[in-house]
C-alpha cells in the first residue's frame, strides 16, 4: 500500500491540532511564548508567513489569521496553507488580513503612532490596479516606521488580498498640512475599490 507523504502544510496543522487547546487558553496571558511557538511552525511552511490572533472570542472560538505580510510572492503559500487546514474546534482559520474596519484604528509600532486621520492619497488612473499617491502625517522621507504602519492601516481597511491585487505602486509622501484639502482621507479608499471592481 502506497502512502502519501504528507507536505510542510499538513505537518503545521498536525502541531496545531495537537496544541489547538492549549494555544486557545493561554493566547492571552501567555501571548509572547505561544506568538514563538506559533511562529516557529509558520517559519517550517514559509520564512515570510506571518499570523494574527484576535483576542474576541465569537461562538467559543477564536480567529487565527494567516497572512503573507503583503508579500504577493507568498500569497500562494497562504492559499496552500489554508487549503488543508482541518476543522477545528476552537478556531477558525483565515486566509489573509480581512477587513476590519474601524472608526478609531490606530497602529501603534516602535514609538509612534498612525490612524487613518493620518494618512490621505491621491490618484489618477481608474483602472485596476490603480497605483496611489499617500501622504503620511509624521512621515520625513526617511523614517519606514511611519510606511510600515500605514500598509497595516490599508489591510484593516480594504483587507490584505485587495490591498495588495487593487492597489499596484504605492508611493509614500511627506503630508504637507496646508495641501490637504486636495487630497483624498484614505478611508475613502474603501468606496473608491469597491466601485472601480464593480465596474471592471
Amino acid at each position: 500500500m502506497l502512502f502519501k507523504k504528507k507536505t510542510k502544510y499538513d505537518l503545521f496543522w498536525e502541531w496545531f491540532l495537537e496544541k489547538e487547546e492549549f494555544l486557545f487558553e493561554n493566547v492571552e496571558e501567555n501571548g509572547m511564548e505561544i506568538a514563538k511557538m506559533i511562529q516557529v511552525e509558520l517559519n517550517k511552511v514559509h520564512q515570510e508567513l506571518q499570523f494574527e490572533i484576535p483576542f474576541i472570542i465569537v461562538n467559543d472560538k477564536r480567529d487565527f489569521i494567516i497572512s503573507a505580510d503583503g508579500i504577493q510572492n507568498v500569497f500562494p503559500e497562504v492559499v496552500s496553507l489554508n487549503d488543508v487546514s482541518p476543522e477545528l474546534t476552537l478556531w477558525n482559520v483565515i486566509a489573509f488580513r480581512p477587513r476590519t474596519y474601524q472608526e478609531d484604528q490606530v497602529v501603534d509600532m516602535e514609538g509612534i503612532s498612525l490612524g487613518y486621520e493620518d494618512v490621505f492619497f491621491q490618484y489618477e488612473l481608474t483602472d485596476l490596479p490603480i497605483d496611489i499617491n499617500v501622504y503620511i502625517r509624521g512621515y520625513d522621507g526617511m523614517d519606514n516606521r511611519f510606511v510600515h504602519a500605514y500598509f497595516i492601516l490599508l489591510d484593516t481597511l480594504v483587507g490584505e488580498y485587495d490591498s495588495v491585487t487593487l492597489i499596484g505602486d504605492t508611493v509614500p509622501n511627506i503630508l504637507d498640512e496646508s495641501k490637504i484639502e486636495e487630497l483624498i482621507p484614505i478611508k475613502d479608499i474603501v468606496s473608491l475599490l469597491d466601485k472601480l471592481s464593480l465596474s471592471n
